[in-house]
């Protein structure tokens, strides 16, 4: 057996009980309210931002011919 310790192990000794589930759960909400929020502030008007790439990629793929 390795002496290195893994991430898994230190996962499952922090998360075995009901306060580390929780402990987990608001690191996952955590990380995504923080991505919800980048895609708000970079979602942008039609021609520049998030939204503007998924409207070109949209025409794009509207107009593609096999």
């Amino acid at each position: 057996m390795s002496k290195f310790i893994t991430f898994k192990s230190v996962a499952q000794k922090f998360h075995s009980d009901e306060r580390g589930i929780e402990a987990l759960q608001v690191v996952i909400l955590a990380v995504a309210s923080i991505a919800l929020i980048a895609v708000k502030t970079a979602w942008g008007s039609d021609d520049e931002g998030i939204k503007g790439w998924f409207v070109q990629l949209l025409g794009d793929l509207l107009d593609w011919e096999s």
